[in-house]
């Protein structure tokens, strides 16, 4: 039968096939008490994971959805990062069925790849049947560098010349720069003398600046500090620094003008340490770390530069309590040595640093990895 035109049906309308045509049903045609149930209908799936948005990109794996349903049908899989990577690390992400990659290849992120713009991944296995169990992997390939060490235990007998590029400094002849006799795992010695004078010494690397500071170096000493006073220098013009420099000329008074710097210092008739850097454009001054020094005491101290904007400073394992430190403005090409140095402006304190042993470890620089990678994913799934 053929209506041509408009019909009202007053009672019930029943057919054994009803085949609407398209567009006739709308979704105000449906009523809003409606309760459709699953076996009536097809579910779409959305899932996103994500680590930390600053979280640098790390080794995970885990999994998405249990499919529940007759068949399905996986329409999507994309992967992105909030911080772009830069050099030659790069980000995989996979997409896996009952434990097999079902993309034709990994979603891979590289320094092309721009913050939160997903990357989109060709499936080459769509189906689905109950049970199938979706999975992902992230991995990231390629470390900020390989790594480089730098070790001096101080393992040489008295007299002994230290070794390239290691170099000691001194001011006058009566002080005394020397490796310790008979020291357990090697010990070399700064020692202020009983005369009455300005004296000056330094351990570094002769001015020969190696560590480059955008490698994320950590930078390590351990040394204790035999004090004239109790837990404190003898008197208010004495200085001590712990760390890295650039060209230093030993003079009194010449600390500050490196023109960079991140180091403890202990200054004064004073028993705090307090932390210093400066990148030559921001310059951060007698920040106390909270710590004060013991005398006669194995101190272990830890410079972290793996984030120039907020650098680390470590007492015996323990951050400095004091505001965050920038460097962030270093030029890449400027480099800095290691600097021990224990500096009195006059008088006879005879006050002692005994090194124990120095540790650089840093990066050949092969780029920075991604930060905050994300994964979506979607799907359809038949009602059971």
């Amino acid at each position: 039968m053929r209506v041509e035109e408009n019909s009202y049906f007053a009672g019930i309308l029943e057919a054994y096939r009803l085949v609407p045509s398209v567009g006739c049903i709308l979704d105000s045609h449906v009523h809003p008490n409606t309760k459709f149930s699953h076996t009536r209908m097809e579910h779409q799936h959305r899932y996103c994971h994500s680590q930390g948005s600053k979280e640098t990109v790390r080794k995970e794996e885990g999994i998405f959805h249990v499919v529940y349903g007759e068949t399905g049908t996986v329409l999507m899989c994309e992967a992105g990062i909030t911080i772009a990577c830069t050099g030659a690390p790069t980000v995989e992400v996979d997409l896996l069925k009952n434990g097999v990659s079902i993309l034709t290849a990994v979603i891979e992120i590289d320094n092309a790849d721009v913050a939160y713009t997903p990357v989109a991944g060709t499936i080459a296995t769509t189906a689905l049947v109950d049970g199938d169990v979706l999975g992902y992997v992230i991995t990231p390939k390629g470390a900020d560098g390989e790594d480089v060490e730098v070790v001096e235990e101080f393992l040489a007998d008295v007299g002994d010349t230290l070794p390239d590029p290691w170099g000691e400094d001194h001011q006058t002849a009566n002080s005394t720069q020397d490796y310790l006799v008979d020291a357990p795992n090697g010990i070399y010695t700064l020692i202020h003398s009983s005369d009455v004078e300005a004296q000056a010494m330094q351990l570094f690397w002769s001015n020969q600046l190696m560590i480059d500071l955008f490698e994320k170096p950590i930078v390590e000493w351990r040394l204790k500090i035999d004090l004239t006073g109790v837990d404190q220098l003898g008197s208010a013009d004495q200085r001590v620094v712990i760390g890295v420099c650039s060209d230093h000329t030993n003079d009194e008074d010449a600390l500050d003008a490196t023109t960079v710097n991140a180091w403890f210092r202990i200054e004064g008739a004073d028993s705090k340490i307090y932390v210093e850097a400066d990148d030559n454009t921001t310059n951060t001054d007698d920040q106390d770390s909270g710590v004060t020094i013991v005398d006669n005491t194995w101190t272990h101290f830890r410079l972290d530069f793996s984030d120039l904007s907020n650098v680390g400073f470590f007492i015996d394992g323990v951050e400095q309590s004091g505001a965050a430190v920038d460097m962030s403005a270093i030029v890449a090409s400027v480099m800095v040595q290691p600097i021990v140095c224990i500096q009195r402006d006059g008088g006879d304190e005879e006050e002692k640093i005994y090194i124990g042993n120095f540790r650089s470890t840093s990066s050949r620089y092969l780029g920075t990895q991604a930060k905050g990678v994300f994964i979506s994913l979607g799907l359809v799934e038949d009602a059971q």
